[in-house]
């Protein structure tokens, strides 16, 4: 999985107390015990992520919690 970084998006989530590479990990570690909310797109098979933020808002965490207790993996 390959992700793009550069100026426009590079360190932009240190205002929410997100790292790139926490936000990365999204992707790849199901089992995080922090929940982040990630905005992120596709370009060119690359995954460009716009922004990432604490998911603590209660519509938020049930509709998380909704979609990953009923998705088969």
């Amino acid at each position: 999985m390959e992700f793009e970084w550069d100026k426009g998006n590079i360190g932009k989530n240190k205002k929410h107390r997100v790292s790139d590479e926490e936000a990365e990990e999204i992707f790849s570690d199901l089992e995080k015990k922090r929940q982040l909310l990630v905005i992120y797109t596709i370009r060119d098979n690359r995954i460009r992520i716009i922004s990432a933020r604490d998911l603590n808002k209660k519509k938020e965490k049930h509709l998380y919690e909704k979609a990953f207790n009923t998705t088969k993996i």
